[in-house]
Protein backbone atom coordinates (compact mmCIF):
# COMPACT_ATOMS: atom_id res chain seq x y z
CA UNK A 1 0.00 0.00 0.00
CA UNK A 2 0.91 3.80 -1.05
CA UNK A 3 0.04 6.75 -0.97
CA UNK A 4 -3.01 7.65 -3.71
CA UNK A 5 -3.26 10.31 -6.35
CA UNK A 6 -6.35 11.93 -4.45
CA UNK A 7 -5.72 11.54 -0.96
CA UNK A 8 -4.95 14.62 0.99
CA UNK A 9 -0.82 13.72 2.21
CA UNK A 10 0.90 14.37 -0.69
CA UNK A 11 4.44 13.59 0.51
CA UNK A 12 5.92 11.16 2.74
CA UNK A 13 6.81 11.55 5.91
CA UNK A 14 3.67 13.03 7.22
CA UNK A 15 3.27 14.04 11.09
CA UNK A 16 -0.48 14.06 9.42
CA UNK A 17 -0.77 10.65 9.13
CA UNK A 18 -0.99 9.95 13.04
CA UNK A 19 -4.61 11.81 12.86
CA UNK A 20 -5.50 8.31 12.42
CA UNK A 21 -3.92 6.87 15.82
CA UNK A 22 -5.12 10.27 17.52
CA UNK A 23 -8.58 9.73 16.87
CA UNK A 24 -8.66 6.31 17.46
CA UNK A 25 -7.37 6.87 21.19
CA UNK A 26 -9.39 9.83 21.70
CA UNK A 27 -12.96 7.84 20.21
CA UNK A 28 -11.75 4.67 21.98
CA UNK A 29 -12.41 6.59 25.65
CA UNK A 30 -15.58 7.49 24.81
CA UNK A 31 -18.24 5.20 27.41
CA UNK A 32 -20.83 2.99 26.04
CA UNK A 33 -19.06 2.53 22.34
CA UNK A 34 -17.95 -0.19 21.18
CA UNK A 35 -14.35 -0.94 20.14
CA UNK A 36 -14.71 -1.76 16.78
CA UNK A 37 -16.35 1.83 15.85
CA UNK A 38 -13.58 3.81 17.00
CA UNK A 39 -11.27 1.55 14.61
CA UNK A 40 -13.69 1.74 11.80
CA UNK A 41 -13.77 5.66 12.24
CA UNK A 42 -10.03 6.35 12.11
CA UNK A 43 -9.62 3.32 9.31
CA UNK A 44 -11.67 5.79 6.84
CA UNK A 45 -10.00 8.45 7.98
CA UNK A 46 -6.87 7.10 6.85
CA UNK A 47 -8.05 5.98 3.85
CA UNK A 48 -9.12 9.50 3.13
CA UNK A 49 -6.29 10.92 3.91
CA UNK A 50 -3.82 8.52 1.84
CA UNK A 51 -5.91 8.46 -1.00
CA UNK A 52 -6.70 4.38 -1.00
CA UNK A 53 -9.82 2.64 -2.43
CA UNK A 54 -11.82 0.09 -1.92
CA UNK A 55 -9.41 -2.70 -3.80
CA UNK A 56 -7.06 -1.72 -1.71
CA UNK A 57 -8.52 -1.83 1.28
CA UNK A 58 -9.54 -5.17 0.39
CA UNK A 59 -6.14 -6.49 -0.43
CA UNK A 60 -5.47 -5.05 3.12
CA UNK A 61 -7.67 -6.78 4.67
CA UNK A 62 -6.50 -9.97 3.41
CA UNK A 63 -2.97 -9.16 5.00
CA UNK A 64 -3.86 -8.07 8.16
CA UNK A 65 -5.42 -11.78 8.44
CA UNK A 66 -2.38 -13.50 8.36
CA UNK A 67 -0.27 -10.95 9.80
CA UNK A 68 0.84 -11.40 13.19
CA UNK A 69 -1.78 -9.24 15.10
CA UNK A 70 -4.05 -11.23 12.84
CA UNK A 71 -2.18 -14.36 14.53
CA UNK A 72 -2.61 -12.70 17.96
CA UNK A 73 -6.75 -12.41 17.16
CA UNK A 74 -6.89 -16.19 16.08
CA UNK A 75 -4.94 -16.68 19.27
CA UNK A 76 -7.30 -15.11 21.83
CA UNK A 77 -10.29 -17.43 20.46
CA UNK A 78 -8.21 -20.86 20.54
CA UNK A 79 -7.32 -19.58 24.43
CA UNK A 80 -10.67 -18.88 24.99
CA UNK A 81 -12.14 -21.96 23.35
CA UNK A 82 -10.07 -23.98 24.89
CA UNK A 83 -11.21 -22.25 28.55
CA UNK A 84 -14.75 -23.62 27.87
CA UNK A 85 -13.16 -27.04 27.42
CA UNK A 86 -11.51 -26.99 30.01
CA UNK A 87 -14.23 -25.86 32.35
CA UNK A 88 -16.79 -28.77 31.14
CA UNK A 89 -14.29 -31.33 31.42
CA UNK A 90 -13.95 -29.96 35.33
CA UNK A 91 -10.11 -29.13 34.99
CA UNK A 92 -10.30 -25.81 35.86
CA UNK A 93 -11.90 -25.92 38.56
CA UNK A 94 -10.09 -29.21 39.88
CA UNK A 95 -6.81 -26.96 39.45
CA UNK A 96 -7.90 -23.80 40.88
CA UNK A 97 -8.90 -25.48 43.91
CA UNK A 98 -5.65 -27.25 44.28
CA UNK A 99 -3.88 -23.89 43.91
CA UNK A 100 -6.42 -21.72 45.94
CA UNK A 101 -6.68 -24.62 48.47
CA UNK A 102 -2.88 -25.95 48.77
CA UNK A 103 -1.28 -21.78 48.65
CA UNK A 104 -3.78 -20.89 50.72
CA UNK A 105 -5.24 -17.92 48.22
CA UNK A 106 -8.14 -16.40 49.59
CA UNK A 107 -7.60 -12.41 48.85
CA UNK A 108 -7.38 -10.32 45.71
CA UNK A 109 -3.83 -9.42 46.44
CA UNK A 110 -2.75 -12.66 46.64
CA UNK A 111 -4.83 -14.27 43.68
CA UNK A 112 -3.32 -11.17 41.66
CA UNK A 113 -0.18 -12.13 42.62
CA UNK A 114 -0.26 -15.75 42.11
CA UNK A 115 -1.32 -14.95 38.63
CA UNK A 116 1.52 -12.48 37.90
CA UNK A 117 3.80 -15.57 39.22
CA UNK A 118 2.05 -17.91 36.71
CA UNK A 119 2.07 -15.57 33.98
CA UNK A 120 5.80 -14.05 34.43
CA UNK A 121 6.71 -17.85 34.49
CA UNK A 122 4.99 -18.92 31.24
CA UNK A 123 5.59 -16.10 29.50
CA UNK A 124 9.60 -16.58 30.04
CA UNK A 125 9.13 -20.59 28.76
CA UNK A 126 7.44 -19.41 25.57
CA UNK A 127 8.49 -16.38 24.67
CA UNK A 128 5.13 -14.42 24.28
CA UNK A 129 2.72 -12.89 27.19
CA UNK A 130 -0.22 -13.25 25.24
CA UNK A 131 0.60 -16.78 24.32
CA UNK A 132 0.55 -17.16 28.11
CA UNK A 133 -2.17 -15.54 28.85
CA UNK A 134 -4.38 -17.68 27.46
CA UNK A 135 -2.97 -20.48 28.88
CA UNK A 136 -3.13 -19.11 32.28
CA UNK A 137 -6.54 -17.83 32.19
CA UNK A 138 -8.68 -20.58 31.54
CA UNK A 139 -7.08 -22.43 34.46
CA UNK A 140 -6.72 -19.38 37.09
CA UNK A 141 -10.50 -17.95 36.29
CA UNK A 142 -12.35 -19.55 38.92
CA UNK A 143 -9.70 -18.57 41.37
CA UNK A 144 -9.85 -14.78 40.42
CA UNK A 145 -13.77 -14.78 40.29
CA UNK A 146 -14.26 -16.13 44.12
CA UNK A 147 -11.45 -13.85 45.15
CA UNK A 148 -13.14 -10.85 43.20
CA UNK A 149 -10.45 -9.84 41.42
CA UNK A 150 -12.29 -7.57 38.55
CA UNK A 151 -11.16 -8.01 34.67
CA UNK A 152 -9.33 -5.21 33.74
CA UNK A 153 -6.84 -5.89 37.09
CA UNK A 154 -6.41 -9.04 35.96
CA UNK A 155 -6.10 -7.72 32.19
CA UNK A 156 -3.30 -5.07 33.76
CA UNK A 157 -1.28 -8.05 35.27
CA UNK A 158 -1.50 -10.07 32.45
CA UNK A 159 -0.11 -7.41 30.52
CA UNK A 160 3.11 -6.20 32.04
CA UNK A 161 4.25 -9.35 34.10
CA UNK A 162 3.76 -10.81 30.13
CA UNK A 163 6.17 -8.31 28.98
CA UNK A 164 8.64 -8.85 31.98
CA UNK A 165 8.44 -12.58 31.22
CA UNK A 166 9.39 -12.17 27.64
CA UNK A 167 12.36 -10.14 28.23
CA UNK A 168 13.51 -13.06 30.42
CA UNK A 169 12.76 -15.47 27.03
CA UNK A 170 16.41 -16.27 26.37
CA UNK A 171 14.76 -17.34 22.43
CA UNK A 172 12.15 -14.69 22.54
CA UNK A 173 13.02 -12.72 19.17
CA UNK A 174 13.22 -9.17 20.72
CA UNK A 175 15.87 -10.81 22.57
CA UNK A 176 17.84 -12.43 20.21
CA UNK A 177 17.89 -9.55 18.46
CA UNK A 178 19.25 -7.02 20.94
CA UNK A 179 22.08 -9.17 21.79
CA UNK A 180 22.77 -9.69 17.78
CA UNK A 181 23.01 -5.86 17.80
CA UNK A 182 25.02 -4.97 20.60
CA UNK A 183 26.76 -8.10 21.07
CA UNK A 184 25.89 -9.16 24.13
CA UNK A 185 25.97 -12.00 25.53
CA UNK A 186 22.56 -13.28 27.49
CA UNK A 187 23.59 -13.02 31.41
CA UNK A 188 25.06 -9.47 29.76
CA UNK A 189 21.97 -8.37 27.88
CA UNK A 190 20.07 -9.15 31.76
CA UNK A 191 22.48 -7.51 33.88
CA UNK A 192 22.75 -4.37 32.01
CA UNK A 193 19.08 -3.49 29.50
CA UNK A 194 16.43 -6.57 30.09
CA UNK A 195 16.97 -7.35 33.98
CA UNK A 196 16.78 -3.17 35.34
CA UNK A 197 13.81 -2.76 33.15
CA UNK A 198 11.91 -6.39 33.98
CA UNK A 199 12.28 -5.69 37.40
CA UNK A 200 10.72 -1.87 37.27
CA UNK A 201 7.87 -3.61 35.19
CA UNK A 202 7.45 -6.19 37.58
CA UNK A 203 6.96 -3.94 40.32
CA UNK A 204 4.36 -1.28 38.31
CA UNK A 205 2.59 -4.92 37.55
CA UNK A 206 1.95 -5.09 41.44
CA UNK A 207 1.47 -1.44 42.30
CA UNK A 208 -1.28 -0.72 39.37
CA UNK A 209 -2.83 -4.22 39.37
CA UNK A 210 -3.14 -3.58 43.17
CA UNK A 211 -4.77 -0.03 42.81
CA UNK A 212 -6.85 -0.33 39.75
CA UNK A 213 -8.48 -3.64 41.35
CA UNK A 214 -9.31 -1.15 44.38
CA UNK A 215 -10.48 1.64 42.08
CA UNK A 216 -12.97 -0.62 39.82
CA UNK A 217 -14.58 -2.23 42.82
CA UNK A 218 -16.10 1.16 43.48
CA UNK A 219 -18.28 1.38 40.14
CA UNK A 220 -21.46 -0.45 41.01
CA UNK A 221 -21.68 -1.28 37.33
CA UNK A 222 -18.42 -2.31 36.34
CA UNK A 223 -16.85 -5.92 35.49
CA UNK A 224 -16.81 -9.15 37.52
CA UNK A 225 -16.54 -12.45 36.31
CA UNK A 226 -19.54 -14.84 36.61
CA UNK A 227 -18.89 -18.60 37.87
CA UNK A 228 -21.57 -21.81 37.89
CA UNK A 229 -22.37 -23.76 41.18
CA UNK A 230 -20.05 -26.24 40.66
CA UNK A 231 -17.12 -23.38 40.66
CA UNK A 232 -18.19 -21.50 43.31
CA UNK A 233 -17.77 -24.56 45.41
CA UNK A 234 -14.16 -24.79 46.44
CA UNK A 235 -14.92 -27.79 49.07
CA UNK A 236 -16.27 -29.98 46.62
CA UNK A 237 -13.69 -32.87 46.05
CA UNK A 238 -13.27 -33.91 41.92
CA UNK A 239 -14.57 -37.00 40.73
CA UNK A 240 -12.18 -39.98 39.66
CA UNK A 241 -12.99 -38.67 36.38
CA UNK A 242 -11.69 -35.03 36.58
CA UNK A 243 -9.02 -35.86 38.62
CA UNK A 244 -7.48 -38.16 35.78
CA UNK A 245 -8.27 -35.87 32.85
CA UNK A 246 -6.54 -32.71 35.13
CA UNK A 247 -3.30 -34.87 35.32
CA UNK A 248 -3.33 -35.95 31.52
CA UNK A 249 -4.02 -31.86 30.82
CA UNK A 250 -0.67 -30.97 32.92
CA UNK A 251 1.60 -33.57 31.77
CA UNK A 252 0.34 -33.04 27.87
CA UNK A 253 0.76 -29.04 28.72
CA UNK A 254 4.32 -29.69 30.82
CA UNK A 255 5.36 -31.66 27.49
CA UNK A 256 4.16 -28.63 25.25
CA UNK A 257 6.00 -26.49 26.87
CA UNK A 258 9.62 -28.62 27.34
CA UNK A 259 9.10 -29.07 23.46
CA UNK A 260 8.81 -25.34 22.91
CA UNK A 261 11.76 -24.37 24.92
CA UNK A 262 14.15 -27.46 23.33
CA UNK A 263 13.03 -26.53 19.70
CA UNK A 264 12.43 -22.51 19.98
CA UNK A 265 8.85 -22.76 19.24
CA UNK A 266 7.49 -19.59 18.81
CA UNK A 267 3.64 -18.23 18.50
CA UNK A 268 3.01 -20.80 15.43
CA UNK A 269 3.70 -23.41 17.61
CA UNK A 270 0.83 -22.06 20.22
CA UNK A 271 -1.95 -21.61 17.54
CA UNK A 272 -1.38 -25.92 17.46
CA UNK A 273 -1.26 -25.96 21.02
CA UNK A 274 -4.37 -24.66 22.08
CA UNK A 275 -6.71 -26.68 20.25
CA UNK A 276 -4.42 -30.00 20.79
CA UNK A 277 -4.40 -29.66 24.46
CA UNK A 278 -8.66 -29.71 24.03
CA UNK A 279 -8.62 -32.64 22.46
CA UNK A 280 -6.34 -34.34 25.37
CA UNK A 281 -8.75 -32.81 27.38
CA UNK A 282 -12.06 -34.12 25.82
CA UNK A 283 -10.33 -37.34 25.06
CA UNK A 284 -9.72 -38.29 28.28
CA UNK A 285 -12.89 -36.59 29.83
CA UNK A 286 -15.09 -38.77 27.12
CA UNK A 287 -16.87 -35.25 26.15
CA UNK A 288 -17.51 -36.71 23.22
CA UNK A 289 -17.06 -34.71 19.77
CA UNK A 290 -20.31 -32.70 19.67
CA UNK A 291 -19.77 -31.62 23.33
CA UNK A 292 -16.19 -30.63 22.75
CA UNK A 293 -16.32 -28.96 19.37
CA UNK A 294 -19.56 -26.98 20.57
CA UNK A 295 -17.55 -25.63 24.07
CA UNK A 296 -14.43 -24.71 21.91
CA UNK A 297 -16.85 -22.53 19.38
CA UNK A 298 -18.30 -21.19 22.65
CA UNK A 299 -15.15 -20.23 24.13
CA UNK A 300 -14.10 -18.99 20.27
CA UNK A 301 -17.58 -17.05 19.49
CA UNK A 302 -17.10 -14.99 22.99
CA UNK A 303 -13.98 -13.60 21.91
CA UNK A 304 -14.47 -13.14 18.25
CA UNK A 305 -14.95 -9.25 18.51
CA UNK A 306 -11.16 -9.37 20.15
CA UNK A 307 -9.88 -11.28 16.07
CA UNK A 308 -12.08 -8.45 14.59
CA UNK A 309 -10.27 -5.47 16.60
CA UNK A 310 -6.89 -6.99 15.90
CA UNK A 311 -7.52 -7.42 12.20
CA UNK A 312 -8.76 -3.97 12.33
CA UNK A 313 -5.91 -2.22 14.33
CA UNK A 314 -3.44 -3.85 11.62
CA UNK A 315 -5.63 -1.62 8.93
CA UNK A 316 -5.01 1.54 11.10
CA UNK A 317 -1.19 1.21 12.05
CA UNK A 318 -0.67 -0.07 8.04
CA UNK A 319 -2.63 3.47 7.37
CA UNK A 320 -0.14 5.29 9.47
CA UNK A 321 2.89 3.71 7.95
CA UNK A 322 1.82 5.05 4.73
CA UNK A 323 1.74 8.49 5.78
CA UNK A 324 4.57 8.26 7.50
CA UNK A 325 3.38 9.28 10.86
CA UNK A 326 4.98 7.52 13.13
CA UNK A 327 8.60 7.99 10.56
CA UNK A 328 8.02 11.94 10.93
CA UNK A 329 7.25 12.02 14.61
CA UNK A 330 10.79 9.95 14.91
CA UNK A 331 12.21 12.48 12.66
CA UNK A 332 11.53 15.70 14.77
CA UNK A 333 12.36 14.28 17.75
CA UNK A 334 16.13 13.51 15.80
CA UNK A 335 15.95 16.86 14.44
CA UNK A 336 16.18 17.99 18.44
CA UNK A 337 19.53 16.72 19.13
CA UNK A 338 22.88 18.80 18.78
CA UNK A 339 26.03 18.59 16.49
CA UNK A 340 27.62 16.59 19.14
CA UNK A 341 25.25 14.94 21.83
CA UNK A 342 26.56 13.28 25.54
CA UNK A 343 26.03 10.08 26.01
CA UNK A 344 23.21 10.49 28.07
CA UNK A 345 21.72 12.58 25.27
CA UNK A 346 21.72 9.88 22.67
CA UNK A 347 20.30 7.18 25.43
CA UNK A 348 17.61 9.20 25.69
CA UNK A 349 16.90 10.22 22.28
CA UNK A 350 16.92 6.72 21.22
CA UNK A 351 14.87 5.60 23.76
CA UNK A 352 11.70 8.32 23.35
CA UNK A 353 11.85 8.09 19.30
CA UNK A 354 11.64 4.03 19.65
CA UNK A 355 8.69 4.65 22.50
CA UNK A 356 7.07 6.79 20.56
CA UNK A 357 8.38 7.86 17.11
CA UNK A 358 8.97 3.78 15.40
CA UNK A 359 5.99 1.65 15.53
CA UNK A 360 6.57 -2.56 14.35
CA UNK A 361 7.15 -5.33 16.39
CA UNK A 362 9.74 -5.09 19.58
CA UNK A 363 12.63 -6.89 17.38
CA UNK A 364 12.25 -5.03 14.16
CA UNK A 365 11.65 -1.36 16.26
CA UNK A 366 15.02 -2.58 17.92
CA UNK A 367 17.02 -2.70 14.98
CA UNK A 368 15.31 0.61 13.86
CA UNK A 369 16.77 2.12 16.91
CA UNK A 370 20.29 0.86 16.33
CA UNK A 371 20.68 1.80 12.63
CA UNK A 372 19.39 5.02 13.32
CA UNK A 373 21.34 6.05 16.46
CA UNK A 374 24.38 3.91 15.31
CA UNK A 375 26.62 7.21 14.04
CA UNK A 376 25.93 8.95 17.21
CA UNK A 377 26.95 5.80 19.44
CA UNK A 378 30.19 5.53 17.50
CA UNK A 379 30.95 9.33 17.72
CA UNK A 380 30.74 9.07 21.67
CA UNK A 381 32.04 5.75 22.80
CA UNK A 382 28.89 4.30 24.39
CA UNK A 383 29.13 0.95 25.29
CA UNK A 384 26.96 -1.68 24.11
CA UNK A 385 25.74 -2.71 27.71
CA UNK A 386 24.14 0.90 28.31
CA UNK A 387 22.76 1.02 25.03
CA UNK A 388 21.33 -2.26 25.72
CA UNK A 389 18.07 -1.00 27.92
CA UNK A 390 17.75 1.74 24.97
CA UNK A 391 16.51 -1.16 22.78
CA UNK A 392 14.58 -2.78 25.38
CA UNK A 393 12.63 0.23 26.66
CA UNK A 394 12.40 1.92 23.01
CA UNK A 395 10.36 -1.32 21.91
CA UNK A 396 8.42 -2.41 24.81
CA UNK A 397 7.23 1.01 25.93
CA UNK A 398 5.64 0.92 22.36
CA UNK A 399 3.82 -2.03 22.94
CA UNK A 400 1.80 -0.62 26.09
CA UNK A 401 1.64 3.36 24.94
CA UNK A 402 -0.27 2.83 22.32
CA UNK A 403 -3.73 0.30 22.32
CA UNK A 404 -2.02 -2.35 20.11
CA UNK A 405 -2.37 -6.73 19.96
CA UNK A 406 -0.12 -6.35 23.38
CA UNK A 407 -2.56 -5.00 25.50
CA UNK A 408 -5.86 -5.45 23.34
CA UNK A 409 -5.71 -9.61 23.33
CA UNK A 410 -4.77 -9.57 27.16
CA UNK A 411 -7.85 -7.26 27.76
CA UNK A 412 -9.68 -9.71 25.66
CA UNK A 413 -8.26 -13.15 27.09
CA UNK A 414 -9.16 -11.73 30.46
CA UNK A 415 -12.46 -10.93 29.74
CA UNK A 416 -12.73 -7.20 29.88
CA UNK A 417 -14.42 -4.25 28.19
CA UNK A 418 -12.97 -1.04 30.26
CA UNK A 419 -10.90 -0.15 28.02
CA UNK A 420 -10.40 3.40 29.69
CA UNK A 421 -9.04 2.09 33.10
CA UNK A 422 -6.75 -0.46 31.15
CA UNK A 423 -4.84 2.19 28.84
CA UNK A 424 -4.86 4.37 31.68
CA UNK A 425 -2.86 1.69 33.96
CA UNK A 426 -0.58 1.15 30.90
CA UNK A 427 0.25 5.00 30.88
CA UNK A 428 1.24 5.50 33.86
CA UNK A 429 3.28 2.34 34.02
CA UNK A 430 4.94 3.76 30.44
CA UNK A 431 5.22 7.49 32.57
CA UNK A 432 7.52 5.27 35.59
CA UNK A 433 9.34 3.43 33.18
CA UNK A 434 10.26 6.29 31.15
CA UNK A 435 11.25 7.99 34.66
CA UNK A 436 13.35 5.06 35.72
CA UNK A 437 15.09 5.25 32.04
CA UNK A 438 15.75 8.98 32.26
CA UNK A 439 17.30 8.57 35.64
CA UNK A 440 19.34 5.48 34.12
CA UNK A 441 20.71 7.31 31.10
CA UNK A 442 21.73 10.10 33.41
CA UNK A 443 23.68 7.87 36.01
CA UNK A 444 25.05 5.33 34.51
CA UNK A 445 27.12 7.05 32.09
CA UNK A 446 28.81 9.11 34.74
CA UNK A 447 29.49 5.58 36.22
CA UNK A 448 30.05 3.38 33.50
Amino acid sequence: MELGVWGIIKEYPSLIGLIPMVLYIILAFKKGIDPVIPLLISIVIGWLLTGNGATVFGQEVGTSLSSVLGQVGFLSMEGAGLGIVLKEAGVSATLCKLIANKLGVKTQKQALITLMVCQFILATCVGSGVSAAAIVMPVLLPMLALTGVTPVAATVAFILSGLAGMLLAPFAAPNIMAMSLTGLSYPQYLLWGAGPYLIVMLITAVILSFWIDKKAKKDPNGEKYELSDAEKDMTAKPTQKEKITTIAFIVTFALCIAYAIAFRQGMAFVIFVLPFLAVVVAVFSRMGVNKACDAFYTGCKNTISVFIICVLYQLLVDVVNVAGGFEALSNLFVGLVGSSPSKSTVMLMGTFVGAFGVNGGAAAQMQIIHELFLPMIQQNGLGMGLWSIVLVAGSYVTSIIYPNATVLAPMGIARSKDFKNMMICMWISSAIIMAFCVLYCFIMPMIF
